[in-house]
């Protein structure tokens, strides 16, 4: 099946800093989150952000990140664990699948374009609505 993924960067204070998706093409959902924690990373370390968090709505995905020392089979699992151990802080936690719909929105985007990485400096006009109605909610909140 294909698949894509997507993400957005914030800061400290759920500002936007950066988004991305990514069409992939034939692999399970396992594997298209991966491809999304490979680019957060990638990203993160190309915008000069050295604590972040990493959350992800599978929690097979979080657990596998987590456990040092496990068997790393597949090639994007070898190129992320690389990636944690630069000179960083990085903490991968478990989010419900509610509070991952930015990343699903620009997912959803993705696989609408070739395969490949897009990355937006500023939201796509697809999600700032979306956008704008998270930002209201963490404000209330």
């Amino acid at each position: 099946m294909e698949a894509a993924s997507g993400g957005i960067l914030r800061d400290n204070n759920g500002s936007w800093v950066a988004g991305y998706c990514r069409k992939i093409s034939h692999c399970p959902v396992f594997h298209a989150e991966l491809w999304a924690v490979f680019d957060d990373l990638n990203i993160a370390w190309s915008h000069g952000l050295r604590r972040i968090i990493v959350e992800l709505d599978n929690s097979e995905v979080v657990r596998r990140l987590n456990l040092p020392g496990q068997p790393n089979y597949d090639a994007i699992t070898r190129q992320i664990c690389s990636l944690l151990e630069q000179r960083w802080c990085i903490k991968v936690i478990y989010i419900k699948r509610e509070a991952n719909e930015l990343d699903d929105a620009l997912a959803k985007i993705g696989r609408n374009d070739p395969p490949g990485l897009l990355c937006f400096q500023q939201p796509p006009s697809e999600i700032q609505t979306l956008l704008r109605r998270i930002k209201c909610i963490r404000t209330l909140a």
